[in-house]
């Protein structure tokens, strides 16, 4: 009986490893299909070293990647596009060490301009203390939307302008997986 359940034990685990395996596969295949279709390059690495810009996405975590990029001309602008990925150490009380993931598809497209910085962001309990501490984001029309997102720039006038109303209605649609009306 001991074996059998140990069998059982290792036929599940390998069923998992393949699974994880067959879902990664079929995803950059269906990629390169895409990136074919629409005249793009596929890499399964990161060749163009996209960890490199200065976003405080890509210094999230203690470890992260980006994986199955595809690059070239969107629509006369060029683009990257990838999986990207970080996750987080943490130790339990008896020493025993886990990390949490986050996954993220992200695009860096080349526009040709200097923009000042916007941070979009899912408000917090942390973002709503720095508020009340002195260090406010930027309020729009929308009480709803202000109570969902915390938006800082040194450009408020900028970032009025890049967050109009579609840009909130897209952001309120998203921020349960549907899509906006």
């Amino acid at each position: 009986m001991v074996v059998l359940v140990v069998i059982l034990i290792v036929a599940v685990i390998a069923a998992g490893i393949w699974l994880s395996y067959y879902v990664k596969k079929k995803r950059r295949d269906e990629l390169a299909v895409v990136a074919k279709q629409y005249g793009l390059t596929y890499s399964r690495e990161d060749p163009y070293d996209l960890l490199g810009y200065d976003f405080k996405l890509f210094r999230q975590g203690d470890g992260r990647g980006c994986e199955n990029v595809l690059a070239g001309a969107w629509q006369g602008v060029p683009v990257k596009e990838a999986d990207y990925w970080y996750y987080t150490e943490s130790t339990d009380g008896h020493g025993n060490q886990t990390k949490s993931y986050k996954y993220f598809s992200v695009v860096v497209a080349e526009v040709g301009c200097s923009m000042p910085y916007v941070s979009v962001a899912k408000e917090t309990l942390f973002t709503r203390m720095a508020d009340h501490m002195g260090f406010p984001d930027i309020d729009f029309e929308s009480e709803d939307f202000d109570r969902e997102f915390n938006v800082k720039s040194e450009d408020r006038e900028f970032a009025f302008k890049l967050v109009d109303a579609r840009m909130m209605q897209f952001l309120m649609g998203s921020r349960s997986g549907g899509r906006p009306s």
